[in-house]
């Protein structure tokens, strides 16, 4: 059982998900198919988006860092810095149509280069 039992105060059993106990049972063998189907079993719901973001990053012992997002006018200026080689390689992900993910350890001054040239609107 992955979290804490308690009753709750209609006398139904109350299960408590933390990063700690979701830690350990995924330590102590606890896969996320076996997780979900004991989510399932006992809440008659599939696992919460919560839970399964719990679960990752108890997986991959995840930490944030920093990142820019770059905001373009329009989804065309996005399409070319992610196209064009020389920006391309500065962007680390499409977060949207609009809008493109940096980490900060690229040189931001390509990007203002590509704007210059005539990719934005």
């Amino acid at each position: 059982m992955p979290g804490g039992v308690a009753a709750g105060a209609n006398g139904r059993r109350q299960y408590r998900l933390t990063p700690a106990s979701l830690a350990a049972g995924r330590e102590g063998g606890l896969g996320l198919s076996a997780l979900e189907s004991w989510f399932l079993q006992r809440t008659g719901h599939p696992l919460s988006a919560a839970t399964r973001l719990l679960y990752g990053l108890a997986a991959a012992a995840a930490g944030a860092a920093p990142s820019l997002v770059l905001h373009v006018a329009t989804a065309g200026t996005g399409d070319g810095l992610m196209q064009w080689p020389e920006t391309r390689a500065l962007i680390d992900s499409r977060l949207g149509p609009t809008a493109l993910g940096r980490w900060p350890r690229k040189t931001p001054t390509k990007l203002r280069g590509g704007c210059r040239s005539g990719m934005s609107s």
